[in-house]
């Protein structure tokens, strides 16, 4: 399973271009919701380097479970968006804390 979302974040990452913000959007409209959700946790975490928790799993358990989901794919793929032109170093952040490489 980390095989496939760490291919997601891969194409994320490189997707997350000031001047790509439509082919990131469309992108993120071809994924599952638990999808998006995985990015936008990454993303917050990448932000905020907030967390509790000791492991890795428990880290992202803490930092999943802390965020208010709408469950509605379009407003999740908008949080994402919005943060295009710091989105890169967010998901870069949140994987390095995750310890897991691009």
């Amino acid at each position: 399973m980390l095989n496939s979302k760490q291919e997601i974040i891969r194409e994320v990452y490189k997707l997350a271009d000031e001047t790509n913000e439509s082919g990131l959007e469309n992108y993120l409209r071809t994924l599952e919701l638990e999808n998006i959700k995985f990015v936008q946790t990454i993303m917050y975490l990448g932000r905020d380097a907030q967390y509790s928790g000791t492991t890795e799993n428990e880290i992202y358990e803490s930092v999943y479970n802390s965020l208010s989901w709408t469950n509605d794919p379009e407003v999740e793929i908008n949080q994402i968006c919005e943060k295009i032109g710091v989105l890169r170093e967010y998901i870069k952040n949140g994987l390095n804390i995750l310890k897991i490489s691009l």
